[in-house]
């Protein structure tokens, strides 16, 4: 009830200077493990978009705090308006009816992976892929999109095996995840030895911070927070965060 009243207050434009200073989170939202966007080790969340979320309401001095819950709660929590929402959450037609969507905040791209030694100028739409050897994470949904579009392909049992494969035994292409790629890649020091291509006919998928329709003040919140991610946009402090996680250390 404390922190609902806080809340309240801070729409009203009351107290947002002392909010501020709290060291109390003014809200909570929920996640799950999805590296690099989340990252969830014990009880500390870190990630790109966590730390994108948490500096866009730093911007405009609100303080959010995440932590990590089981998806299907997470879901059932924001629809029944219990939670104020989750982050790193694509836009879904389904979803449409309680939830509120910001601005992107990141996104997923699927892309050809492969050494940097490999000549990847025949390489330019997801078609072009047939001419290679493919490797795709076993489980993972680029299986589906692999086999809907014709592509034969191998499966690997990890992003670290696909990697290895490619840079040290001569696999052709991985096509798997652009920013999972690039985390891991400069995590086992192999960021120099790959090179990734952008397929012109494969679009990304955005994520968003997403709101419960149903939970007071969500609609002033969602404008507050794409005020707080243009600023960070502008301000260089977005593609820090982004360089943090996937540049060479």
């Amino acid at each position: 009830m404390v922190k609902m009243a806080s809340w309240i207050l801070f729409i009203m434009g009351i107290s947002t200077g002392s909010l501020a200073a709290s060291k109390t989170p003014d809200i909570i939202l929920y996640t799950i493990d999805y590296p690099p966007y989340t990252i969830v080790s014990g009880n500390k969340v870190n990630g790109i978009d966590v730390d994108v979320v948490k500096a866009a309401f730093s911007e405009v001095s609100i303080n959010a705090e995440i932590q990590a819950a089981p998806w299907k709660r997470i879901l059932k929590n924001i629809e029944h308006g219990r939670v104020v929402g989750t982050i790193s959450c694509s836009r879904r037609q389904d979803r449409e009816t309680f939830m509120i969507f910001s601005d992107p905040i990141s996104e997923i791209l699927q892309v050809a992976v492969m050494s940097e030694q490999v000549d990847d100028r025949s390489i330019n739409e997801r078609i072009d892929l047939k001419a290679y050897s493919v490797l795709a994470v076993e489980g993972w949904g680029v299986e589906k999109e692999l086999t809907n579009n014709q592509i034969e392909y191998s499966t690997t049992p990890s992003m670290d095996s696909g990697l290895n494969a490619v840079v040290y035994r001569g696999a052709g292409v991985f096509y798997t995840g652009e920013l999972v790629t690039k985390y891991r890649a400069r995590q086992l020091g192999l960021l120099d030895k790959i090179k990734i291509k952008r397929l012109d006919d494969v679009m990304p998928n955005k994520l968003h911070l997403c709101l419960s329709r149903d939970y007071p003040g969500n609609e002033q919140l969602l404008t507050e927070f794409n005020k707080g991610l243009k600023a960070i946009m502008e301000n260089g402090r977005y593609q820090e965060i982004y360089d943090r996680y996937l540049l060479k250390k």
